[in-house]
């Protein structure tokens, strides 16, 4: 931001003597007690009759003739002119300035919003940036440098700092070795994403996603007819959820109530019109050995190692080819640090897992909708297609609920149906064992409005 440029001193001096012109046409203090003392007198001297003629009605003075007292009264005439037209300028000037200060205000309500939600952006300011424009006057403004983004610079910064990370962490457990050797096993995805107006940079190590929501071109128009009828469906809908989500956490079982089974079915009527109407675009890559290419990288760095990739594993150890930390499989020296149940066969000194990212920038358009960040656990019950799907018809049908919480609920359900159990039942059992059953999960949407939601499980 810079901090006042040429433009805008030269602003501030023009509006300094526009101000300036406008005090003079005010009185001086002097004037105005005059003023008001000739109006008073005026008021007194002012008598209105019955049929709203004005009239003088004056004492006479034995000192003074008729005719002085004719020129008093012109005096006074000219005295109530000059007075009126100094109250109009007045009244014009206290005027203008009142609008300037409730524009100056609504400017401030703006700029507020958006230091809050920099990241939000209004898809239909292209059509009233005009008027915006006529509205504002020329005054100072704090203006952002203008020029071109290097956004390969922005992703190279990401990586670079990633790299920083990473090998101070890596020394810090080199040198923790003898006391706790258990630092070797520690590692962990990464999911970094940046926003800067209409910008999003995204940097990975792992299999944790960044999932953009996009409106399918044809539904960006619909038909307001169609409109009518979705809306009206879906006040109705909104009621039928709220039960069945009850229904579904009550203690009696879902599969017993015969309304929760049909709304059950609205619901996903519901869905699979979202699906159509919604595209999720993945702005992540997966990094683990379900990606052939990622097989294939390690083979080609580990020629002397036929079990590079055992058991559909790194090393029969980790299912994610790149990862932040895991000592064991970057250095020698720290798998030989470990006790030997835990130690794998490390061929060689090039390091079996990386920590390289994978970067990405994208540039928000209109048809972009929310974004969607989690762990790799809730890909176990989703696609992206579905978790899209799914949020979309939660944000239109309860605008003020948590996507996120719901996109959890939603993975715990198929999990305890997977494993053939009772949805309460899955809850009794402590976090930690229940990795049995289904991985943990983190997932936070951010809608482009500007709203966040967070949660796990």
């Amino acid at each position: 931001m810079e901090p006042w440029d040429g433009q805008g001193s030269i602003a501030v001096s023009e509006v300094g003597n526009r101000r300036k012109g406008s005090w003079d046409l005010h009185p001086s203090p002097n004037d105005l007690c005059s003023q008001g003392t000739l109006q008073e007198e005026q008021l007194r001297s002012c008598s209105v009759n019955p049929k709203g003629d004005c009239s003088s009605h004056q004492s006479e003075d034995p000192t003074t003739s008729g005719e002085d007292r004719g020129v008093g009264v012109e005096s006074n005439d000219v005295g109530v002119v000059a007075s009126l037209s100094v109250s109009g300028q007045r009244q014009c000037t206290r005027k203008s300035l009142i609008s300037s200060k409730i524009r100056k205000m609504y400017r401030k309500q703006k700029s507020l919003r958006k230091k809050l939600f920099p990241w939000s952006y209004d898809w239909h300011r292209e059509e009233t940036c005009v008027d915006d424009r006529i509205a504002e006057p020329s005054g100072p403004m704090r203006r952002c440098k203008a020029g071109v983004i290097d956004h390969d610079a922005v992703l190279r910064a990401m990586t670079r700092a990633l790299e920083i990370t990473e090998e101070a962490y890596m020394e810090m457990v080199e040198q923790a070795l003898d006391r706790n050797p258990e630092l070797a096993l520690m590692g962990s995805c990464v999911l970094v994403m940046l926003m800067k107006d209409q910008d999003v940079y995204v940097m990975n190590l792992g299999d944790s996603r960044v999932i953009l929501a996009q409106e399918r071109p044809n539904d960006r128009h619909p038909n307001p007819n169609l409109v009518k009828d979705d809306l009206r469906h879906r006040n109705r809908s909104r009621e039928s959820l709220v039960r069945m989500e009850l229904d579904r956490i009550s203690e009696e079982s879902p599969m017993h109530n015969q309304n929760s089974q049909v709304n059950k079915i609205n619901k996903n009527r519901e869905i699979s019109v979202c699906r159509l109407k919604m595209r999720a675009v993945q702005l992540t890559t997966d990094h683990s050995t379900s990606v052939d290419e990622e097989i294939l990288r390690i083979k080609a760095e580990h020629l002397d190692d036929n079990q590079a990739i055992l058991n559909d594993r790194v090393k029969g150890q980790l299912k994610v080819t790149r990862a932040f930390g895991a000592g064991f499989l970057k250095k020698p020296s720290c798998n030989d640090a470990l006790l030997e149940m835990f130690r794998i066969d490390y061929v060689g000194n090039a390091p079996y897992v990386s920590y390289i990212p994978s970067v990405c920038h994208h540039r928000l358009s209109s048809s972009d909708r929310f974004l969607v960040l989690s762990s790799d656990g809730l890909y176990q019950y989703f696609s992206n297609e579905e978790v899209v799907a799914h949020v979309t018809w939660f944000m239109e049908n309860v605008p003020e609920g948590d996507p996120a919480q719901y996109l959890i609920a939603e993975l715990l359900f198929r999990a305890a149906k997977k494993n053939g159990m009772d949805f309460h039942e899955l809850l009794d059992i402590p976090h930690g064992d229940r990795r049995k059953y289904h991985d943990d999960v983190s997932v936070m949407v951010i809608s482009l409005e500007g709203r966040i939601w967070r949660s796990s499980g």
